[in-house]
């Protein structure tokens, strides 16, 4: 049963779909959609509220990806720094072997 509600819920697009957790912004969106397409002739207010959901929505997405490509950038970054050290930590082993031999 649980299964189908949430099946269901991702069909509706109600949860993210990283976490598949229910989504505030996805559930007003919803909301407000099907408020304006019942209602025979919307108000500004109506209007001003889907509105306001759609943006934050756009921006809740695009603060998203922009921190998943800065997390990206920062662990390219620190795979790299690693590399260096692990590559100066044999360089300065190589000649500490090789001043212990000379």
């Amino acid at each position: 049963m649980k299964a189908q509600v949430l099946k269901a819920l991702a069909f509706l697009r109600l949860t993210d779909r990283d976490d598949g957790l229910v989504s505030l912004t996805n559930v007003a969106c919803c909301v407000a959609i099907a408020k304006l397409a019942l209602t025979p002739s919307p108000s500004v207010a109506e209007l001003g509220a889907l509105l306001t959901a759609l943006i934050a929505y756009q921006y809740k997405g695009l603060r998203k990806d922009r921190r998943e490509k800065e997390k990206a950038a920062s662990e390219e970054v620190l795979a790299e720094l690693r590399q260096g050290i692990a590559e100066a930590k044999d360089a300065a082993s190589k000649a500490l072997l090789n001043r212990a031999r000379g």
